[in-house]
């Protein structure tokens, strides 16, 4: 009898993505846990033909999934999550399964199209000064005037080689999170709390993979360092100040008109300013509790214009236009279910969206 094909680290993988203790998915396929922890830890080979034909029909995948070793796993030290130590485990564990499932898909993506080069720069930065001036650093790398808002942000990290995704199904507990893979990745939740917040989440992540590349991330130090370097992107100090400094007041009205002009949420221009200096901590405070008064954290006025990520869409596009791949055949050759791969790309089947984009076109993808 030839050797097993059955990798207990993949049936761990499927398990974790959708979110079952080793007890629950046993209950539910009418075997102890017992059995479902000896097959992820590799001490019973492989299951039975219809162990695993109830495991296929519970997890949403198929046989072929359990064959091969799980490659470039997300874990702590290779992620950047937003509090770690204050999100149950679970659902972190959780987030990492489908990172690291979307990875393998999005590898096996790239050997049908090809994706944009990863461009992001890398700047290690710590203090005030170094991380304002990692920002700065960054938009020139990519050819952004200093004086203006970024347009989209999911499209500037896109064009940087970045896949910016909305992972269905993970709880919203999990902040936005960032690994930086083959290609690096960028995920957002689900659920959409406001588009202004969901720029600065993205500013946040390239920071992330701009000046912590490697690290470790989730204390409070980095956190604050990346939390800079976002804003510094979105509001580069010097035209801030400059503008800033002209407002007639430092009320909600003005900082509202700041919102339309660089995209960023009243708050985050209120914290911007406080950063730098221009406003005094009595103020922010004044302000800051006027702004839950008013339940703005529920939803600000004036929100900006949604974006959507784009990158994923179109190279499957052009995948079924030039080689006829599609989600679906995608989907059938990773061994996912059409549940899974809805959640984990984001993307509706087999109907899936296409968005237009001024960034990312078919042509980039050609190989």
């Amino acid at each position: 009898m030839g050797k097993s094909r059955f990798h207990g680290d993949r049936l761990r993988l499927a398990r974790v993505i959708r979110s079952y203790t080793q007890a629950e998915l046993g209950r539910r396929v009418g075997v102890y846990a017992s059995t479902i922890s000896r097959l992820e830890v590799g001490s019973m080979e492989e299951p039975s033909a219809a162990l695993l034909s109830a495991l296929c029909n519970v997890l949403d995948f198929t046989p072929a999934f359990f064959e091969g070793v799980v490659v470039d796993e997300y874990t702590l030290s290779n992620c950047s999550f937003r509090r770690p130590n204050a999100t149950p485990r679970r659902l972190l564990d959780q987030a990492m399964a489908r990172g690291t499932a979307l990875q393998e898909a999005l590898a096996a993506l790239a050997l049908i199209v090809k994706l944009p080069p990863p461009l992001l720069p890398i700047i290690p930065a710590e203090t005030a000064e170094e991380i304002e001036a990692a920002a700065e650093k960054t938009r020139e790398t990519f050819g952004l005037s200093l004086r203006a808002p970024i347009v989209s942000m999911i499209q500037l990290a896109e064009h940087a080689g970045v896949v910016v995704t909305r992972v269905r199904g993970t709880v919203e507990r999990v902040d936005a999170f960032s690994h930086y893979g083959a290609p690096p990745v960028i995920v957002l939740p689900a659920t959409k709390n406001s588009n202004s917040s969901d720029r600065a989440k993205v500013a946040r992540e390239l920071g992330n993979l701009v000046i912590h590349r490697g690290q470790p991330t989730g204390d409070a130090r980095m956190e604050r360092a990346s939390d800079r370097f976002a804003a510094a992107l979105l509001m580069p100090e010097q035209v801030f100040r400059d503008e800033f400094g002209v407002l007639p007041r430092v009320d909600w009205p003005n900082l509202f008109e700041l919102k339309r002009r660089w995209k960023a949420s009243a708050l985050d221009i209120l914290h911007r300013a406080t950063e730098l200096g221009l406003v005094p901590a009595t103020t922010a405070r004044r302000l800051s509790k006027n702004y839950s008064w008013r339940r703005w954290h529920q939803g600000e006025p004036y929100e900006v214009p949604l974006e959507q990520p784009e990158l994923l869409t179109h190279a499957l596009e052009f995948a079924e236009q030039d080689t006829g791949e599609t989600l679906a055949t995608l989907a059938e050759t990773l061994g996912w279910g059409s549940s899974v791969a809805e959640e984990l790309t984001g993307i509706a089947m087999p109907d899936w969206d296409v968005f237009g984009s001024n960034v990312a076109r078919l042509d980039d993808y050609r190989a």
